[in-house]
């Protein structure tokens, strides 16, 4: 469920506190909204209290209020994503969504959500005011993001300041570079808004140009946050749905991958040797799945399944047949290579030609017996088989 925006006409201008997000899944279109809560337990309840109550799928918060270390949950239902020094978090309030963490510091946290062919970077991060900007800036380079929410603390007019300095040179210079768009609007009025009446801009959406013109009513909602920050939404106008399938390509990052396993041998190790029960051995497994998958999404490339409900005609029975095909082609090179008798070569020549044959064979018939279930199943007048017949899906393609 998305926010009732005539609802929040009502109320005013949309939220108070630090950085406040929401993506849904459900229906054709995605609404984030972000706040700082300053360390405050008051503020940091009311941001999930207000994110339950308008239906967000999730929430971006800086500055969150700790207790013993670890970032508040009011909200049983909600997931917590933590940057390393929990100075930014995200919180997922809707199951259906599928988040991987994909990259942290202290400062920053990059989430991934697979969604129905496409796959979102989103990120949340808090640039301390006295901190290095190009410190906090360099930590985005090495990673692609869709859409970042924060506090950013630079000044630059373009966002609603009188003045600019140099962090606000610095991070307008990152954007500019990485075609990244300002999606605030300054007639909204200020993020910030101190006891002694003080008014600010700290806090940013920032989003790709892929997206920008996805962006709907952003906004500040005119909700009391208990918070300098007021609440901050907008609203993605995307068609999808929650989707899992996408593939790992493993074939790129594998020694990097390696690299960050290694520093948790040692604790895993420990605990498999201290295991003496079924549900010690239960709690080990969870534990070492959980960190493999964690590492894996965070490195390895993500190629999502864009074919789905198309032409299909691979099966697992062309794929044994392919690599039996393989195999003996191996075997067969290798004899040759290495001056084996003849008959040895002639014989694996011909369990090759044999088996690329009924290969070949399996395959045609694959690819004429899919092709007809897919011609009389398709429903679309205008699609892929129309642009065939009318020649338009490529220049020179005939039918």
């Amino acid at each position: 469920m998305l926010i009732d925006f005539a609802r929040v006409d009502r109320l005013g201008s949309p939220w108070n506190a630090n950085v406040f997000g929401v993506l849904s899944a459900v229906r054709a279109s995605t609404l984030h909204s972000k706040i700082n809560v300053n360390h405050s337990q008051i503020a940091h309840v009311s941001a999930l209290q207000t994110a339950i109550e308008l239906g967000l799928d999730f929430l971006t918060i800086q500055e969150p209020y700790l207790i013993n270390g670890e970032p508040l949950n009011s909200c049983s239902k909600g997931k917590i994503y933590c940057s390393k020094s929990h100075k930014s978090l995200f919180i997922i309030l809707n199951p259906e969504l599928i988040a991987y963490t994909r990259f942290k510091t202290d400062l920053i946290i990059i989430l991934e959500l697979h969604l129905k062919n496409l796959i979102l970077n989103i990120s949340s991060v808090y640039f301390p005011p006295h901190d290095n900007i190009d410190d906090s800036i360099n930590e985005f380079l090495t990673y692609d993001f869709n859409i970042i929410t924060g506090d950013f603390n630079c000044l630059s007019q373009t966002w609603g300041y009188n003045r600019e300095d140099h962090r606000g040179r610095k991070l307008m210079k990152f954007l500019t570079l990485n075609n990244l768009n300002i999606c605030n609007i300054k007639e909204h009025g200020p993020t910030f808004i101190s006891d002694c009446l003080k008014t600010r801009y700290p806090d940013l959406t920032v989003v790709s140009s892929a997206l920008i013109d996805k962006v709907k009513q952003w906004g500040i909602l005119d909700r009391h946050s208990f918070s300098d920050h007021r609440y901050i939404y907008f609203k993605l106008n995307l068609e999808f749905q929650p989707s899992t399938e996408f593939y790992l390509k493993t074939g790129y990052g594998p020694g990097k991958f390696l690299r960050g396993l290694k520093p948790h041998m040692e604790p895993l190790t420990r605990h498999l040797n201290s295991v003496h029960c079924f549900e010690d051995i239960d709690s080990f497994f969870v534990e070492f799945i959980d960190i493999v998958s964690e590492l894996a999404m965070g490195i390895f490339k993500k190629k999502p399944n864009r074919r789905r409900g198309g032409f299909k005609f691979w099966n697992d029975g062309l794929r044994t047949l392919r690599n039996t095909t393989n195999k003996l082609y191996k075997i067969f090179k290798r004899k040759k290579q290495s001056d084996s008798p003849e008959a040895d070569v002639q014989a694996a020549r011909a369990d090759y030609y044999r088996s690329r044959a009924i290969y070949k064979k399996q395959l045609l018939i694959a690819k004429r017996e899919s092709w007809v279930h897919f011609c009389k199943n398709y429903t679309h007048t205008f699609g892929s088989i129309f642009k065939m017949a009318l020649e338009k899906a490529k220049k020179g393609q005939k039918f």
